[in-house]
């Protein structure tokens, strides 16, 4: 029964889109111009209405009131609604992980982030130049430093 119903409807849809199709056909330009200026006045028409209709249900000073009590309510939503203890203890781990990190620098080639670990003769050079021989590749005796950054 639900089938038949199915079928009846998508059939019914299938002839009201070909004679909507042949009409647009068989229209000339000014009578398409002329329909869809239609179209347009009709949407505007129904824009205009859902206007009136909410500007009539409030007056602006309630409107500015609504817009105050909205204002109020998120800001006491996001006082109360905070972070959560456990975020915040998260949070605090984070910034004291961040505010530990110190950037080490290699005497030698002059790199320097938190990464590197310094090594070799009172830990004044990274692992990569603590392994070289002489002269070191990225050292001042090779030609390769960069210079203070």
């Amino acid at each position: 029964m639900a089938e038949e119903a199915h079928e009846a409807r998508l059939a019914r849809d299938r002839n009201k889109k070909r004679k909507k199709r042949s009409k647009v056909a068989e229209e000339t330009n000014e009578e398409c111009e002329a329909r869809l200026v239609a179209e347009e006045e009709a949407r505007r028409a129904r824009a205009h209405k859902k206007y009136l209709l909410r500007k009539a249900r409030e007056t602006p000073q309630e409107r500015a009131a609504r817009l105050c009590r909205n204002r109020t309510n998120l800001r006491q939503k996001r006082e109360t609604d905070g972070v959560s203890n456990s975020d915040q203890k998260l949070l605090q781990n984070f910034r004291n992980t961040i505010s530990n990190l110190r950037n080490n620098l290699c005497n030698t080639c002059n790199e320097r982030f938190p990464s590197i670990i310094l090594a070799g003769e009172d830990e004044e050079e990274c692992n990569r130049c603590s392994k070289e021989n002489n002269p070191k590749k990225f050292s001042a005796e090779n030609n390769m430093d960069p210079g203070k950054t």
